[in-house]
């Protein structure tokens, strides 16, 4: 059972990744456009900062750990603040975009176009 539940996973993510880049907004459903969350007062990590998001929200979180290290510590002090400026914040200074599927948040790497290096080859 063990086998199928990681392999089913394993499925689910190839599917949603391959999804991906179909979506093409990083706003939310209308239901999450305006959605506030409150972040923990204390030091605490990425991971436990995407728990709090689904508890608060209804939306997991959707990541890969080869592309977001989920272990960082953070310290924002208790606030009250939309889930988009949190994801902003915490999200693109990694370089990771995000977009909104049904009750998933799915994190992706930002690719860089050539006109964003100033169209020149290396």
């Amino acid at each position: 059972m063990r086998l199928l539940t990681k392999t089913m996973t394993a499925g689910l993510a190839a599917l949603m990744l391959a999804l991906s880049p179909m979506v093409t907004t990083a706003q939310p459903p209308s239901k999450g456009a305006d959605m506030w969350v409150t972040t923990p007062d204390t030091n605490f990590s990425v991971a436990e900062l995407f728990k709090a998001i689904q508890k608060q929200t209804g939306y997991t979180m959707f990541y890969s750990n080869t592309m977001l290290n989920d272990t960082q510590k953070m310290t924002f002090g208790s606030s009250r603040v939309r889930l988009n400026d949190l994801l902003k914040e915490v999200l693109t200074p990694q370089n990771i975009d995000w977009v909104y599927k049904d009750q998933l948040i799915i994190l992706r790497k930002k690719f860089r176009s050539r006109a964003a290096h100033g169209g020149r080859r290396s």
